[in-house]
């Protein structure tokens, strides 16, 4: 390359990257509509220990639900603590991500009643305290939100749920929250895919 070819260059870098940081600072100023809510786990979540987390993460990172299932049944694993595994992960990283517009108040309530059952011998169904998280336009009733990332349906919770979410909890899954997407999943917007008022 010669000597203008390298100027060139120079100069299309830097351009760049003063368009990278203007886009960086533009997404510094999408507040989310709603912040997650971590009070009702809290005081659970701090007694969560690193190290046992750390060991969630090998049992989980490859896992399938069948082997998940076989790590409750064996007491390796408490749907409980595969719950606050998700829950810490979503704390330490989603507020870089915006991956959630909502959590579930009553998950950690879901995760003990599942494990409870489990020690009874009365297992629901395949996915017995299994989280799961639904996107935000499958309708869940209250406490959780259906926003499908609208600012305009941010208080909107359905009086009932969607039939899926019905078979979910009939299955025994512990819903976790409600995941982003583009704002009524891209089908009303010009903007770029993943746009979402909701989670910013």
């Amino acid at each position: 390359m010669d000597r203008l070819g390298r100027i060139y260059a120079i100069l299309l870098v830097l351009v760049l990257s003063q368009l990278v940081g203007k886009l960086s600072a533009t997404e510094d100023l999408n507040p989310r509509l709603r912040e997650l809510d971590f009070s009702p786990f809290q005081k659970s979540l701090d007694r969560f220990k690193a190290t046992r987390a750390e060991e969630i993460h090998d049992l989980v990172i490859d896992a399938t639900i069948s082997d998940l299932q076989a790590a409750l049944e064996a007491g390796r694993l408490t749907s409980e603590e595969l719950t606050l595994y998700f829950l810490d992960r979503i704390q330490r990283f989603d507020q870089n991500l915006r991956s959630y517009t909502e959590l579930n108040p009553r998950a950690l309530q879901e995760a003990r009643t599942a494990d409870a059952s489990r020690g009874k011998d009365s297992k629901r169904g395949p996915l017995h305290g299994i989280p799961v998280n639904l996107k935000d336009n499958i309708d869940t009733r209250a406490p959780l939100h259906t926003t499908c990332g609208a600012e305009i349906l941010l208080n909107h919770s359905p009086d009932k749920d969607a039939e899926l979410v019905t078979r979910l909890r009939s299955a025994g899954a512990v819903i976790l929250g409600k995941a982003s997407l583009s704002e009524f999943a891209g089908a009303l917007t010009m903007d770029p895919s993943g746009a979402n008022a909701v989670s910013g």
